[in-house]
Formats: structure tokens, sequence, C-alpha cells
């Protein structure tokens, strides 16, 4: 039996004011007058001894009306029914925590997990009675809710309730709890159940933020949906998509490798397919070991152009939503090249990318001074050789607004180089000359610009030419370093790249254009200047979503082209140090694409299940029931194991009884009792 006002139990003390008053009554000396014996012989002995037994009994009485009347301010209520007391069992607030995450989708033999929990939350439903009111709260909703007797409305609710794609938010379900408990009928006989498929994660993050709730309400019931034999059914899934590829040409090979892991505890035989745009390019059957995890490989030659959508999906299963994973790339087609400088030091520059098998470039040259008649529409990357001294620095931060990639040269004066250093983070401190002359002293295999050039990826020397003076530079990322600095190195302003290079594209101060690493060098930058986030970005689905764009964006509204083609209109935002746009919560997978006002791609993003819906389900309930504890440290959490919710196991659950009207009525029948029987004891004793 518990209280709902315990404190009010302190008023028993006052009932032993009656008890008090009859000891006293006992210890007053009475004076009875009488003029002749005979009076005292009419008293009879029965006479006397019916006073004391109505004494006694006023005694009990006033007691138990003290005693009753407590109980029933302090409203007990009893776990359970009594048989005799059955009108007066409490109606009810229920509140069910439904888990609608994309992981309840596993199936069995007997349904997916969802479809249970859908059957047992119409069984509460049906267990109702008219006065009873209920709601349920799925984990992953923005939507707000309150109770309801109407059972053809909350069947209907129930019927419309679908999993969702995103991650659970245990802590807004939570707090909608603490919300509508304010508003219950009856506050004293309610009962939450929750409703999951063992997947600790969403209650984990709490106990990370060190949450704790205070939900006023007795108990808390867990009803687990993760039948031991979940684990025995076939299920696979692709945990991601990694390329090994770093530039992207059309028509050149891409190399790309899958994550597939077997979540079940038996072997699986699986075909792992890859699609680009709309064509299936590649497939591989496969044998996976019980709980291991294989990286399948595939090679891909795609003339498409532009943002493709890349696409690993596998055989059906127990859980489909897995099997498929989406990611996106941008294939470059032929980069336009713009070469500034002087006619005579720009033709090493264009020799060497013309070379037969490097990059398709489409190659103009123009003077210094012809850059203010440039519209530099079109173009990709920009080569500045020399003439340095007639080009303003801000000119970088002008080709950076457009997003073009730029490759500079150090054919200047130090003063000169100093002043565009200072325009993308670059310090120069001074000129370096060799005695003979200087090396590389180390050289970074794994940067782009390099991968998949040597045979081992991994950082050394490379081929070093003879270098007589350089102006090194010091900040970014060193790419080739010599003495006092880095020889070729990698810079950023706002969404571009720069690669400055410590000599200029002669061999008065480097014998570098004559290495084969030259053109080597030039050609990718082509391809890594140009390329601008070539794999797209990863979001989860049912989640805001901020995407950075180009800083050229900043005024114009652009379009968010979604994986069926409809097209929405988004106005970008500019902060200080970035432009971005802010996309509601998408509730659809798939490859996004951002356009501009001309429709060509600016970037792309693709909406995949969160990574914790691929992990495989835990059987054992008891991790989520100590969770919970954890969570709720003043509710009595109670396991409710696989057990079906059926109208007994909910009737044994939720059914309590109002015992304050009982101890009320008890209270008005000692009462009046006590008034007949006072009035006869007067009577007698007249």
């Amino acid at each position: 039996m518990n209280f709902l006002n315990p404190f009010v139990l302190i008023g028993l003390a006052a009932a032993a004011i009656p008890i008090l008053l009859h000891l006293l009554n006992l210890r007053k000396t009475q004076t009875v007058e009488f003029s002749t014996l005979y009076f005292l012989k009419e008293l009879k002995k029965s006479t006397i001894r019916t006073i004391k037994i109505k004494q006694w009994i006023l005694l009990l009485l006033r007691t138990l009306l003290v005693i009753f009347a407590v109980l029933s301010f302090s409203q007990p209520i009893y776990n359970g029914t009594i048989p005799f007391l059955s009108t007066l069992q409490s109606n009810r607030s229920i509140i069910v925590l439904v888990d609608n995450t994309s992981s309840t989708v596993h199936s069995s033999n007997s349904g997916t997990l969802f479809s249970a929990m859908k059957n047992d939350i119409r069984n509460v439903v049906e267990t109702m009675s008219e006065s009873d009111e209920l709601t349920f709260i799925p984990f992953v909703s923005s939507s707000t809710y309150q109770f309801s007797s109407n059972k053809q409305q909350l069947l209907e609710e129930i019927t419309a309730l679908t999993p969702s794609i995103a991650s659970a938010t245990i802590s807004d379900a939570f707090q909608k709890i603490i919300a509508l408990m304010a508003a219950a009928k009856h506050p004293s006989n309610s009962v939450i159940y929750v409703l999951s498929d063992n997947q600790t994660a969403p209650f984990e993050q709490l106990l990370i933020d060190s949450l704790e709730y205070q939900i006023p309400v007795q108990s808390i019931f867990y009803k687990s949906y993760s039948p031991t034999s979940i684990n025995d059914e076939p299920n696979c899934s692709i945990d991601t998509i990694q390329f090994k590829t770093t530039l992207f040409r059309s028509g050149k090979p891409i190399e790309l490798e899958m994550i597939v892991s077997n979540t079940s505890t038996k072997e699986i035989k699986t075909t792992v397919f890859c699609q680009f745009g709309t064509v299936v390019v590649g497939q591989q059957q496969i044998t996976l070991q019980a709980k291991s995890s294989q990286r399948i490989p595939f090679s891909v030659n795609s003339t498409e152009n532009g943002i493709v959508p890349v696409k690993g999906f596998l055989d059906n299963d127990s859980y489909e939503p897995d099997n498929t994973f989406f990611t996106s790339i941008r294939l470059n087609g032929k980069p336009n090249v713009l070469l500034i400088g002087s006619e005579s030091k720009t033709q090493f520059v264009k020799n060497a990318l013309q070379l037969p098998g490097g990059v398709l470039t489409t190659i103009r040259s123009i003077a210094s001074t012809e850059i203010g008649n440039e519209s530099f529409s079109g173009i990709q990357t920009v080569f500045i050789i020399d003439q340095l001294e007639s080009i303003q620095p801000s000119f970088l931060t002008q080709l950076s607004e457009k997003g073009i990639g730029v490759f500079l040269f150090a054919d200047a004066s130090l003063e000169t180089l100093q002043k565009f250093g200072q325009q993308f983070g670059a310090t120069i401190p001074s000129e370096q000359s060799g005695n003979p002359f200087l090396q590389f002293t180390n050289s970074d295999r794994r940067h782009p610009l390099f991968r998949g050039v040597f045979k081992e990826d991994t950082k050394g020397m490379v081929e070093s030419p003879k270098i007589y003076s350089a102006f090194p530079s010091q900040g970014g990322i060193p790419i080739i370093e010599i003495q006092g600095g880095a020889f070729l190195s990698e810079y950023r302003i706002g969404q571009s790249k720069i690669l400055y290079c410590a000599v200029p594209a002669s061999i008065k101060q480097s014998s570098f254009p004559l290495l084969s690493l030259f053109p080597v060098v030039l050609t990718r930058s082509v391809s890594y200047l140009s390329q601008s986030e070539g794999i797209g970005i990863l979001k989860e689905g049912g989640v805001p979503i901020t995407i950075e764009i180009p800083t050229s964006y900043k005024e114009s509204s652009i379009t968010l082209n979604d994986p069926n083609g409809l097209q929405t209109k988004v106005t970008p935002y500019s902060l200080p140090s970035k432009t971005a746009i802010q996309v509601t919560p998408l509730w659809q997978l798939g490859t996004y694409s951002i356009l501009s006002n001309d429709k060509n791609p600016i970037t792309s993003f693709s909406v995949n299940i969160p990574t914790n819906e691929r992990k495989s389900i835990s059987s054992s309930n008891e991790n989520i029931v100590s969770l919970l504890q954890k969570l709720l440290p003043k509710n009595n959490v109670e396991n409710l194991q696989n057990s079906k919710l059926n109208e007994k196991s909910l009737s044994k659950a939720q059914s309590k009884t109002e015992l304050w009207q009982f101890f009320l009525t008890l209270a008005l029948l000692c009462a009046f009792t006590e008034l007949i029987v006072a009035s006869q004891f007067r009577e007698v004793a007249e």
C-alpha cells in the first residue's frame, strides 16, 4: 500500500486524545446526592455494567474515527484489486513510450518488431475503461501529445504510426512525459510503459550527459521486443563506402571499398552491388562469417560528369534499411585552366599540362595586364607564373570567392611574395640558397597529389631536383619540404585551395621543370585544385542539416535537388567566416545536390540511417532496465521481459484501488454510531 499524502499520517497521533480524555475522566471524583438509602438500592448492578461497556464502545468509536479520517486524507493506494472493493478501482492515466527508430523494422517469422509493439499498444487501448486516458509518445517525433479516452481515435493513431529514419531523442520524450503528467486526470494511478528493441545508445547518451529525471509515477514498465532468436535471422549491412581514389575524373578509374558486416550468428552468402548514377557498375558475391566484417573492393570507370550519386546495396534480408548506403562524388570533365604570366615563363607549364596521358585541359594564357578584362567564367584553375609585381595580392581573394583554385610560383622579390603570403596565411621569412644546391628533405606521399603515384602510400623521399635558391614557406600543409620550410605547400582561402611552389617555373633557380616530377605535380594539381569537395558530405536523416557553400553564392537563392528530382529554393545565409544553408530535417534516404541559379552543381550530401541503427540488437533487456533505473533513480522500473501485454498482465501491472473513499466511509460510520451510542449513554446516566 502506498500513500499519496504520507505526511498526513502524522495525524494518527490524534487517536490518543480520546484515550487520554477517558483516563482523565476515570480520575475525577463525582458527588452523588441522595436522601435515603432507597435510591442506592434502586441502582442495579446490571446498569453499572452497561454504562461501563458503552464508555469503552465510545472510546473505541472515537479512536477509530480519528484513525479512519487520517487514513482517508492520506489517500492510500493499493497496488492491485480487492474483490469486495472493485467499485473503488482507480481510473488510469497511461503513457506508452514507443521505440519507432529504424532498427524496429527487424523482421522474423512472427513479423517485424515494430508491428509487435503496435499490437501491444492496441491491447493496452482495449483494456481501457471509459474514464481511463492514454497517449503514446514515439522516440522520434516533434509533435505534442495529449491524453485521450477515445478508443477509436487512439486505434487510428496507432495504425498511422510508422518507423523513422532518425536517431532517438529520449531526452525530448522524457520532457514530454513530465509535461503530460502535469495534465493527467488520474495522477494517483498513472503508469508508463517503455517499449523498445534493446538498443542502448539512446539511453547511454543521457548518462553521458549526466541527466536524471523526476517523473511523478510509482512504476515504469519496460517491455523488450528483441527475442533471443533475433540475431539468428540473416542480416548483413553496408556500414560505409570509402574511396581509395582522391582525384576524380570522368573516364578515369575510381577505386572504392564497401565495408560489409554480418550481424547475425550464422554464415551468410549475399551479393554486393555498386551503382553509379542509375547504372549498376559492379557486383560481387561474398560469404561472410558470423559476427564479422569484410572490405569489398570495386574499380569503376564512369563517364558521367558533375555530381554522381553512388549507392551500395545488398540482397534483401531480415533488416532492409541497413542494406543500402548512399554517398556521392563529383566527377569533373575537361577542366579549364588559365595561365597568367609572360609567354616565355608560361611555356614550361603549358608543355607539362599538354603531355600525352595527362589531364585533358583547355588552356589559355594571358599577361598580368589583361586580368581586368578577364571574367574568369568557366575557369577552374589559375596558374600565376610570374609578373607578380603588377598583380594586387587581393586578386587571390577574388579568385577564391569564385571557387577557383590557384597554383602560385615564387617568381618575384621577397617583399612581393611576403605580401601575397599574407593573403593566404603563409610566412616566407627569407630566400634560401644552397651550397652547392638544396634538396628535398621530406615529402608526404599520402597527400592527394601523390596518392596512387608511388608504390608505397607513406611518407618518404621523392626524386629531388637541384635547387640553387628558393623562397620556402612556413605554415599551411607541407607537401614537399626543403631546408628552411616547404618547397610545395597547400593553403586555403575560403572554399578554394592554393598550392605554393618555392621556385619559379624556369631552370634559372632549379632543375625542377626538367624532372618527370614536374608534369606529375602540375597535371595532378589541375585535378586537385579544380575539384571542389570530390566526396559528398554524409548526414543522418531526421535532423537539421547545415551545409557550407562557396561565399560567391551568399547573395543569391540556390536550389536543393532531392533524390527524386524534386527541387526546392533555399536562401543561403552569411556568417563572418562562411556562407551556408540550413536544411530542415530530411526523411528520405539518398543523395541531395545543391545547384546554382544557372543549375550548375555546387555541392552534394547524402542522407543515411544513423550508424547506431546498423548495429546488432542485444537479446537481453537487463541493460536497458539498468539504464532506466539510473536515469530515473526515484522511480520503480520493472522488467516485463518478453511477456505479451495481454489483458491479464496489464490488469496486474496497472490495477490500483483508491482506499480513501473506503476509509472516509468507515470514519462517517464511526461518527454516526458514536452519536447514537452517546445519546443512549446520556439516557442511562440520567
